[in-house]
């Protein structure tokens, strides 16, 4: 429910601050019970959980989307949030270029990425040069950035936070080797899991 788009329809800033799709979502409501329970699920999800995902929201749609609409956080400015990849030039004015690319496009519409090749699988330099350049949408581009950026925090946090904790259970699973017949690696262990899997025989080394 996009009330600020109700309130004032043909206001394009208006519909940009107050759209769920292709905007940044403001004073929008949702009666949809699947979409809430999804990202906050107040049975499930623990509050810090909640918290972190409003952020993230906050984040990308109240900052980095209008940074990229208003500011100089992207070049491109059509199609901020889509998943297609999106095409620069002004619709086809000829029955030629019509006919080469399947569909007009203009500015921000999808680009015909399938008739940039042949029957023969090469490449087609006249549709290019029709449509000219490809862009991505804002969002996907800073998305594939952050998930880039998560695999080296993982990394970094493996390194500085959690290289005690791999050091420790790799000694615990060498002296458990070395000790063969004793009991299984579950007893090194008190939290629950590992005392409920005592009850169970360990799974072979060669295994």
């Amino acid at each position: 429910m996009a009330f600020l788009c109700w309130v004032a329809p043909h206001n394009a800033v208006a519909n940009f601050i107050g759209s769920g799709a292709g905007g940044m979502g403001f004073m929008n409501l949702s009666f949809d019970w699947s979409a809430i329970s999804n990202t906050y699920n107040l049975f499930l999800t623990p509050w810090w959980t909640q918290v972190i995902v409003f952020v993230a929201f906050v984040i990308n749609c109240w900052i980095l989307i209008p940074a990229a609409k208003w500011g100089n956080l992207g070049s491109y400015k059509h199609g901020l949030m889509v998943n297609r990849l999106l095409t620069s030039k002004p619709a086809c004015k000829t029955t030629r270029c019509a006919t080469l690319i399947g569909l007009a496009t203009e500015n921000g519409t999808e680009y015909p990425v399938t008739k940039l090749l042949g029957s023969d699988m090469s490449f087609n330099q006249t549709v290019y040069d029709e449509n000219g350049s490809i862009y991505a949408g804002t969002q996907i581009l800073w998305g594939m950035f952050f998930d880039y950026a998560a695999y080296t925090s993982a990394i970094s946090w493996s390194l500085f936070f959690g290289f005690s904790k791999m050091k420790s259970t790799c000694a615990k699973m060498k002296a458990r080797r070395a000790t063969k017949g004793s009991k299984s690696i579950n007893f090194q262990y008190t939290d629950q899991l590992n005392v409920l899997q005592r009850a169970y025989p360990e799974v072979p080394w060669w295994w």
